[in-house]
């Protein structure tokens, strides 16, 4: 098996429109292969806000959309040290559930990657 950008694909052949299966075969055939567990610069792209969730707070109703758990690469300019954390992004902010709040504005945010899959042992 190997691994490639399915949202690079997507954009090659837009919904809709008629392609040629070979046109498909060769555009994956050529398309870089993606090492599992990369770090994604965040000036690249931040994870997918896939998960939505709401509330009501005295006739007022909030929703938000949210990110799977990723892994995240964290510069704290108070410290001037690099860590890594682990959280999600909520309405396109970065919350660490290590400490259970946002990120405050001191600390960026650099890179992420999506959490391993859970190790299975071997039949």
């Amino acid at each position: 098996m190997r691994l490639i950008d399915a949202d690079e694909l997507m954009t090659a052949f837009p919904l809709g429109e008629f392609v040629r299966t070979e046109s498909v075969r060769a555009t994956i055939y050529n398309m870089p292969t993606i090492e599992p567990h990369e770090w994604i610069p965040c000036s690249e792209r931040l994870p997918e806000e896939d998960y939505w969730t709401g509330a009501t707070f005295q006739h007022y109703f909030h929703h938000s959309t949210y990110s799977a758990y990723v892994l995240m690469t964290v510069f704290n300019a108070d410290d001037d040290e690099t860590i890594i954390d682990y959280g999600h992004t909520v309405d396109g902010e970065w919350y660490s559930d290590t400490t259970d709040c946002f990120l405050p504005p001191e600390w960026k945010v650099l890179a992420w990657m999506p959490l391993p899959e859970p190790y299975k042992e071997e039949e």
